[in-house]
C-alpha cells in the first residue's frame, strides 16, 4: 500500500469496471467488495453557518489571556478563513510579504498540488487586516522580521500551526 492510503478506493475502480463488463459478457468476473483492502473515505467538511461563525468569532475574544495577542490573532485568522475560503494551512503559512495589502490581495504559496494562487481580498477585509496588522505590530514592536502573518504572544512570541489551532476548533465543537 502507498503512503496515502488511497490506493483500495483507487482498485475499487477495477470493480466498477468488471460490473461493467459483466452487462455485456456475463462470464465476467467481478472481484469481491473490500478484495483490495479496506477503503478510505474521505471525511466530508463540515460547513459552518453564519451564526456558528459569528459565535466563534465572539468566543475567540475569551481565550486566554483575554489581554493579549492570542484572542485577536485568532478573531481575525478565523475571520479572514470564513471571508476567502482558505484552506488552515493556507492561512497559517502567510508570511508578511504574502499580504498586499495596498493592492488587496494574498498571494498563497506552494499549496496543494504545489501550485501558487492570487486570492483577492474585499475592501472590508483589507481594512480589517490592516487593522489587525497594526494591533499585532504595536503589541510585538521588538520583533522586526516577522516570518508569519498570524502570531501570538503566550509567555513568549510563537507563530500559529495547525496543531496550535487544533484545541481552538475543539473549543468550539459544542457548535456542532
Amino acid at each position: 500500500m502507498g503512503r496515502d492510503g488511497f490506493e483500495p478506493s483507487r482498485l475499487e475502480v477495477v470493480r466498477c469496471f468488471a460490473k461493467y463488463c459483466c452487462i455485456n459478457d456475463p462470464n465476467t468476473q467481478i472481484p469481491a467488495q473490500g478484495i483490495f483492502g479496506k477503503s478510505r473515505r474521505r471525511t466530508i467538511p463540515f460547513i459552518f453557518s453564519k451564526n456558528e461563525i459569528q459565535q466563534t468569532l465572539e468566543k475567540s475574544k475569551h481565550l486566554a489571556p483575554q489581554d493579549g495577542l492570542r484572542p485577536i490573532s485568532f478573531r481575525y485568522l478565523f475571520g479572514l478563513l470564513y471571508v476567502t475560503g482558505l484552506r488552515i494551512s493556507e492561512a497559517l503559512n502567510l508570511s508578511p510579504k504574502d499580504v498586499d495589502l495596498k493592492q488587496g490581495i494574498l498571494t498563497i504559496r506552494q499549496t496543494k498540488f504545489n501550485m501558487s494562487r492570487l486570492v483577492p481580498l474585499q475592501k472590508s477585509t483589507v481594512t480589517a487586516l490592516m487593522h489587525y496588522c497594526r494591533y499585532r505590530d504595536k503589541y510585538i514592536n521588538a520583533y522586526k522580521d516577522l516570518t508569519a502573518w498570524f502570531i501570538s504572544v503566550f509567555e513568549n512570541l510563537y507563530f500559529f500551526s495547525s496543531n496550535t489551532c487544533q484545541p481552538i476548533i475543539k473549543f468550539d465543537s459544542t457548535l456542532r
